[in-house]
Protein backbone atom coordinates (compact mmCIF):
# COMPACT_ATOMS: atom_id res chain seq x y z
CA UNK A 1 0.00 0.00 0.00
CA UNK A 2 1.14 3.68 -0.57
CA UNK A 3 0.70 5.78 2.07
CA UNK A 4 2.05 8.89 0.08
CA UNK A 5 -0.96 11.19 -1.68
CA UNK A 6 -0.75 11.31 -5.52
CA UNK A 7 -1.93 14.75 -6.76
CA UNK A 8 -4.25 14.13 -10.15
CA UNK A 9 -5.44 17.70 -12.08
CA UNK A 10 -8.35 18.05 -14.42
CA UNK A 11 -9.97 21.26 -16.30
CA UNK A 12 -12.82 20.95 -17.58
CA UNK A 13 -16.50 22.43 -18.74
CA UNK A 14 -19.91 20.57 -19.28
CA UNK A 15 -18.57 19.31 -22.65
CA UNK A 16 -15.97 17.13 -21.40
CA UNK A 17 -17.04 16.11 -17.49
CA UNK A 18 -18.43 12.82 -18.51
CA UNK A 19 -14.74 11.70 -19.80
CA UNK A 20 -12.91 13.52 -16.41
CA UNK A 21 -15.63 10.73 -15.05
CA UNK A 22 -14.39 8.03 -17.20
CA UNK A 23 -11.07 9.38 -16.94
CA UNK A 24 -11.12 9.14 -12.98
CA UNK A 25 -13.12 5.64 -12.79
CA UNK A 26 -10.78 4.77 -15.26
CA UNK A 27 -7.60 5.11 -12.65
CA UNK A 28 -9.52 4.17 -9.11
CA UNK A 29 -10.19 0.41 -10.58
CA UNK A 30 -6.65 0.19 -11.00
CA UNK A 31 -4.99 1.83 -7.72
CA UNK A 32 -7.28 0.50 -4.74
CA UNK A 33 -3.95 0.45 -2.90
CA UNK A 34 -3.15 3.99 -3.39
CA UNK A 35 -4.11 7.37 -1.92
CA UNK A 36 -5.38 9.16 -5.10
CA UNK A 37 -6.90 12.55 -4.58
CA UNK A 38 -8.47 14.35 -7.46
CA UNK A 39 -8.71 18.09 -7.89
CA UNK A 40 -11.17 19.20 -11.07
CA UNK A 41 -11.61 22.91 -12.16
CA UNK A 42 -14.57 23.58 -13.93
CA UNK A 43 -16.53 26.30 -15.29
CA UNK A 44 -19.91 25.60 -17.05
CA UNK A 45 -20.95 23.21 -15.31
CA UNK A 46 -24.42 22.42 -13.78
CA UNK A 47 -24.78 21.36 -9.54
CA UNK A 48 -26.35 17.90 -11.00
CA UNK A 49 -23.63 17.07 -12.68
CA UNK A 50 -21.00 18.50 -9.49
CA UNK A 51 -22.81 15.50 -7.34
CA UNK A 52 -22.85 12.99 -10.03
CA UNK A 53 -19.29 13.41 -10.07
CA UNK A 54 -18.21 13.65 -6.40
CA UNK A 55 -20.45 10.04 -6.03
CA UNK A 56 -17.46 8.41 -7.54
CA UNK A 57 -15.04 9.12 -5.16
CA UNK A 58 -14.93 11.19 -1.92
CA UNK A 59 -11.52 11.96 -2.77
CA UNK A 60 -12.59 14.36 -5.63
CA UNK A 61 -12.10 17.97 -4.98
CA UNK A 62 -14.19 20.67 -7.50
CA UNK A 63 -12.85 24.41 -7.89
CA UNK A 64 -14.96 26.67 -10.11
CA UNK A 65 -12.76 28.30 -12.65
CA UNK A 66 -13.17 32.34 -12.36
CA UNK A 67 -14.40 33.86 -14.97
CA UNK A 68 -11.77 36.66 -15.49
CA UNK A 69 -9.21 33.71 -15.42
CA UNK A 70 -11.32 32.98 -18.77
CA UNK A 71 -12.13 35.21 -20.24
CA UNK A 72 -8.32 36.76 -21.42
CA UNK A 73 -8.01 33.71 -23.91
CA UNK A 74 -9.98 34.46 -27.31
CA UNK A 75 -12.36 31.69 -28.10
CA UNK A 76 -10.42 28.78 -30.14
CA UNK A 77 -10.99 29.41 -34.00
CA UNK A 78 -8.72 26.03 -34.84
CA UNK A 79 -10.15 24.87 -37.72
CA UNK A 80 -7.12 21.89 -37.81
CA UNK A 81 -7.63 21.15 -34.20
CA UNK A 82 -11.44 20.75 -33.45
CA UNK A 83 -11.37 18.81 -30.22
CA UNK A 84 -9.89 21.84 -27.99
CA UNK A 85 -11.36 24.92 -25.93
CA UNK A 86 -11.15 27.18 -23.68
CA UNK A 87 -10.87 24.89 -20.47
CA UNK A 88 -7.35 23.87 -21.90
CA UNK A 89 -5.85 26.88 -20.99
CA UNK A 90 -6.52 26.68 -17.23
CA UNK A 91 -3.82 24.24 -16.54
CA UNK A 92 -1.34 27.57 -16.93
CA UNK A 93 -2.68 28.75 -13.50
CA UNK A 94 -3.26 25.10 -12.05
CA UNK A 95 -0.13 25.31 -10.06
CA UNK A 96 -1.27 28.80 -8.52
CA UNK A 97 -4.87 28.40 -7.84
CA UNK A 98 -4.35 25.06 -6.23
CA UNK A 99 -3.73 24.83 -2.29
CA UNK A 100 -0.17 24.84 -1.41
CA UNK A 101 -0.06 21.63 0.30
CA UNK A 102 0.18 20.11 -3.46
CA UNK A 103 3.65 20.28 -4.10
CA UNK A 104 3.74 17.78 -7.05
CA UNK A 105 0.67 16.94 -9.14
CA UNK A 106 -0.25 14.84 -12.56
CA UNK A 107 -2.17 17.61 -14.93
CA UNK A 108 -4.21 14.76 -17.50
CA UNK A 109 -6.90 15.73 -19.95
CA UNK A 110 -10.10 14.63 -19.83
CA UNK A 111 -9.70 11.73 -22.68
CA UNK A 112 -6.92 9.76 -21.22
CA UNK A 113 -7.75 6.33 -19.77
CA UNK A 114 -5.17 4.05 -16.91
CA UNK A 115 -4.64 0.95 -17.61
CA UNK A 116 -2.44 0.52 -14.82
CA UNK A 117 -0.23 0.84 -11.00
CA UNK A 118 0.66 4.45 -11.28
CA UNK A 119 2.21 4.96 -7.66
CA UNK A 120 5.86 4.66 -9.42
CA UNK A 121 5.17 8.17 -10.58
CA UNK A 122 6.73 9.33 -7.03
CA UNK A 123 10.12 7.59 -7.78
CA UNK A 124 10.27 9.92 -10.78
CA UNK A 125 12.37 13.12 -9.90
CA UNK A 126 11.30 16.37 -10.73
CA UNK A 127 13.09 18.77 -8.46
CA UNK A 128 15.33 20.44 -10.40
CA UNK A 129 12.61 20.46 -13.63
CA UNK A 130 9.25 22.52 -14.31
CA UNK A 131 8.02 19.08 -14.91
CA UNK A 132 8.09 15.78 -16.44
CA UNK A 133 6.24 14.80 -20.02
CA UNK A 134 6.59 12.40 -22.58
CA UNK A 135 7.16 12.64 -26.62
CA UNK A 136 4.50 13.72 -28.52
CA UNK A 137 5.93 10.85 -31.30
CA UNK A 138 7.83 7.86 -31.80
CA UNK A 139 8.82 9.52 -35.47
CA UNK A 140 11.79 11.42 -35.17
CA UNK A 141 10.42 13.38 -38.48
CA UNK A 142 7.51 14.26 -36.48
CA UNK A 143 9.31 15.87 -33.52
CA UNK A 144 11.75 17.59 -36.20
CA UNK A 145 8.89 19.03 -38.19
CA UNK A 146 7.54 20.46 -34.63
CA UNK A 147 10.91 21.55 -34.21
CA UNK A 148 11.20 23.81 -36.78
CA UNK A 149 7.63 24.86 -36.85
CA UNK A 150 8.35 26.25 -33.44
CA UNK A 151 12.18 27.03 -33.89
CA UNK A 152 12.99 25.11 -30.62
CA UNK A 153 16.43 24.81 -29.42
CA UNK A 154 15.67 21.35 -28.20
CA UNK A 155 15.44 17.95 -30.44
CA UNK A 156 12.18 17.14 -28.67
CA UNK A 157 8.62 18.01 -28.33
CA UNK A 158 6.53 17.32 -25.42
CA UNK A 159 2.43 16.13 -25.42
CA UNK A 160 0.48 18.31 -22.45
CA UNK A 161 -2.39 15.90 -22.68
CA UNK A 162 0.03 14.01 -19.45
CA UNK A 163 2.44 16.47 -17.22
CA UNK A 164 3.78 15.85 -13.95
CA UNK A 165 4.21 19.37 -12.29
CA UNK A 166 6.54 20.64 -9.59
CA UNK A 167 4.15 23.27 -8.39
CA UNK A 168 6.39 25.73 -6.91
CA UNK A 169 9.43 25.08 -9.73
CA UNK A 170 6.34 26.44 -12.40
CA UNK A 171 5.85 29.14 -10.31
CA UNK A 172 9.49 30.18 -9.31
CA UNK A 173 10.01 29.98 -13.62
CA UNK A 174 6.92 32.19 -14.29
CA UNK A 175 5.91 29.38 -16.61
CA UNK A 176 1.63 30.87 -16.62
CA UNK A 177 2.99 34.07 -17.75
CA UNK A 178 5.66 33.75 -20.04
CA UNK A 179 3.06 30.59 -22.28
CA UNK A 180 0.41 33.58 -21.54
CA UNK A 181 2.65 36.08 -23.66
CA UNK A 182 2.61 33.75 -26.42
CA UNK A 183 -0.95 32.51 -26.47
CA UNK A 184 -1.99 36.50 -26.12
CA UNK A 185 0.26 37.02 -29.27
CA UNK A 186 -0.06 33.87 -31.67
CA UNK A 187 0.06 35.96 -34.52
CA UNK A 188 4.08 35.97 -33.86
CA UNK A 189 4.58 31.93 -33.85
CA UNK A 190 3.20 29.16 -35.90
CA UNK A 191 1.02 27.80 -33.02
CA UNK A 192 -0.89 24.70 -34.32
CA UNK A 193 -1.95 23.44 -31.03
CA UNK A 194 -2.14 26.29 -28.79
CA UNK A 195 -1.59 25.98 -25.31
CA UNK A 196 1.26 22.16 -25.98
CA UNK A 197 2.48 24.80 -28.45
CA UNK A 198 3.62 27.72 -25.84
CA UNK A 199 4.46 25.22 -23.41
CA UNK A 200 6.95 23.77 -25.84
CA UNK A 201 8.58 27.01 -26.75
CA UNK A 202 8.73 28.21 -23.09
CA UNK A 203 9.68 25.03 -20.88
CA UNK A 204 12.41 23.56 -24.05
CA UNK A 205 15.56 23.08 -20.80
CA UNK A 206 12.95 22.17 -17.95
CA UNK A 207 11.54 19.01 -18.76
CA UNK A 208 12.25 15.68 -17.95
CA UNK A 209 11.31 13.34 -20.81
CA UNK A 210 10.17 9.89 -19.10
CA UNK A 211 8.82 6.68 -21.20
CA UNK A 212 6.13 6.87 -23.10
CA UNK A 213 3.80 4.40 -21.48
CA UNK A 214 2.39 8.13 -19.12
CA UNK A 215 1.15 9.04 -22.05
CA UNK A 216 0.82 6.68 -24.81
CA UNK A 217 -1.40 8.32 -27.78
CA UNK A 218 -4.41 6.29 -29.52
CA UNK A 219 -2.52 6.92 -32.89
CA UNK A 220 0.18 4.86 -31.84
CA UNK A 221 -1.34 1.65 -32.00
CA UNK A 222 -2.47 -0.30 -34.92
Amino acid sequence: MNNSIINIVYCTDSNYFEHVGVSITSIILNNKHNNIHFHIFLYDVSEEEKNKLQEISSSIFLYSIPLNELNKYPDIQNHKVTHINRSMYIRLSVPRLLPDYVDKFIYLDADILCFGDISSILNINIDSVVCAATADSLDANNMLQNKKRLSLASEKYFNSGFLYINTQNWKKFDTENKANQILLSPQNFNLLYPDQDALNIVLQNQVAYIDVKWNYLFTWMN
